[in-house]
């Protein structure tokens, strides 16, 4: 909580900053995708390195003060949070506002049975998605790029940006999202101890319709 923006930028280090840099030279707004993977949080430090303005999508905590904690976290280096419910409304007036942004989104998670849209073969099972990230590249011309993250030893981590498309409203419909799952699964399976296993990513494995069953 108390950590300097001089000992953050050295425990978080990027590998080709200048993808972002140079997208931002093009006036272009960013999705940033990432699993609960090693020190994801600690993404939020990117806000000291690059002009656009940071947000971060984030689930409501019931609890009140564990909510505050994890939004002053979170927040630690400039980047605002917006609720899920929040986030098409208030990502839709920055950009009729030509604010020029950042918005980081852990999309991982399995979403709720009677939200799931589409299907994909996640670690090999087949899972509910979430797509509402590549929704709202093709609706707002986000370039979605996937941050992968290397652990380099205790309390340094190294990350490289991947651009996923540069034109995301030709992409057909969920391959962005496919594309992030199998960057995700890759990262994975090279050193699976840093993955957030215990959010139950495979809860509705057994609730697979029958157009996705192989």
């Amino acid at each position: 909580m108390g950590i300097s923006v001089k000992e953050i930028e050295k425990r978080f280090s990027f590998t080709n900053l200048e993808v972002i840099h140079e997208l931002e030279k093009q006036k272009k707004n960013i999705l940033l995708l990432t699993p609960h993977y090693a020190s994801w949080e600690w993404i939020m430090s990117l806000n000291t390195q690059v002009t656009s303005n940071g947000y971060a999508v984030y689930l409501k905590i019931e609890n009140p003060y564990f909510d505050k904690l994890v939004k002053s976290i979170r927040s630690r280096f400039g980047t605002t949070l917006w609720r899920t419910v929040e986030t098409r409304k208030n990502l839709a007036t920055a950009i009729a506002n030509k604010e020029q942004l950042i918005l980081g989104i852990a999309g991982d998670q399995s979403p709720q049975l009677s939200r799931a849209r589409h299907w994909a073969k996640y670690m090999g099972v087949t899972v509910p998605v979430h797509v509402g990230g590549e929704e709202l590249t093709k609706t707002y011309d986000l370039i979605p790029i996937f941050l992968q993250v290397r652990k380099l030893k205790r309390g340094y981590y190294q990350t490289t940006f991947k651009v996923i498309t540069q034109e995301p409203k030709s992409m057909p419909d969920y391959e962005i999202t496919e594309s992030y799952l199998k960057e995700s699964e890759n990262l994975i399976k090279e050193a699976p101890e840093y993955y957030f296993w215990t959010h139950k990513r495979w809860k509705h494995r057994n609730k697979v319709p029958d157009k996705y069953k192989t």
